[in-house]
């Protein structure tokens, strides 16, 4: 089965799953919300492809994945998980640009 394609759009295989909200973050969240901490690690509402290179990138704040490229899922996801306000504070803080979908956060 093919790779799927990075989701910031280089072009390589998505050979990495980034989690959308750190996994130290749902690792949190999980024991705030009562829930096995590998429900959150696994849903794949919050997981996005990215090539090794990109992951890292982003990582080390070279180059910040932008918010426009995280699917409609992954803002639901981190809305549910966190809670409305404080995921458009973290996805804000995480990811670059600005995005539509994380100012209905918010209302």
């Amino acid at each position: 089965m093919a790779r799927p394609r990075c989701v910031c759009g280089c072009g390589a295989r998505g050979v990495h799953e980034h989690h959308v909200i750190y996994q130290q973050e749902l690792r949190r969240a999980a024991r705030r919300l009562g829930v096995p901490a590998s429900r959150l690690l696994r849903d794949a509402r919050g997981l996005v492809p990215m090539a090794v290179a990109c992951h890292a990138a982003h990582h080390d704040r070279s180059r910040p994945l932008p918010l426009h490229v995280l699917p409609d899922e992954a803002f639901e996801f981190a809305a549910e998980v966190l809670g409305a306000g404080p995921a458009q504070v973290y996805l804000a803080r995480r990811y670059a640009g600005g995005d539509g979908r994380l100012d209905a956060l918010s209302e």
